[in-house]
């Protein structure tokens, strides 16, 4: 009865600590990719300072002196907020859901690749008046550079999934 009583008094204690360190573990990685919108950042190719402040329900109002640099900061905002959903809207559409999910969505992958959006865009994108290419580029750069600034503090999905996001491309914008 003592020995019965030992294991299950060091069952229950190694089971707390498991319970502890995947508590903390969680709470690390769900965590890890909270911005601090109160820090200063600095983006390679703006022409001019840009000024951003969130209100008091997180909607961030940008001021720009040119429309380049308004769409380089809403990439790297919108990134900074969305870019888990941007990537799986991009994975949709362009049926590469099963890369990460696994073989379950091949039959939704068949799907969204027979609807050819990928394809549709390139139509679209290729009679976009170029000052709008221009914006949506430098967009996709805004997109790209918060990628390369936090390799090590992306969306918790990424870390439970196991991957890191592509590259953002201006074609991804009109899928």
């Amino acid at each position: 009865m003592k020995t019965f009583k030992r294991i299950l008094s060091a069952l229950l204690i190694l089971i707390i600590i498991v319970f502890l360190c995947g508590f903390f573990l969680v709470r690390h990685i769900s965590n890890r990719a909270v911005p601090d919108y109160n820090a200063g950042i600095t983006l390679q190719g703006l022409k001019n300072p840009v000024d951003v402040f969130r209100d008091e329900y997180g909607i961030p109002h940008v001021y720009a002196q040119t429309e380049e640099d308004l769409y380089r900061v809403v990439g790297y905002m919108m990134a900074q907020d969305r870019l888990w959903q941007m990537d799986l809207i991009r994975r949709v559409t362009s049926g590469r859901l099963s890369e990460i999910f696994g073989e379950d969505y091949l039959g939704a992958d068949k799907l969204f690749r027979a609807l050819r959006v990928p394809a549709k865009s390139m139509m679209v994108m290729e009679n976009t008046d170029p000052v709008v290419l221009k914006q949506i580029e430098a967009f996709s750069d805004g997109v790209n550079q918060y990628i390369e600034k936090n390799q090590k503090k992306l969306p918790f999905e990424f870390a439970v999934l196991g991957y890191k996001p592509d590259t953002w491309e201006p074609i991804h914008t009109y899928n």
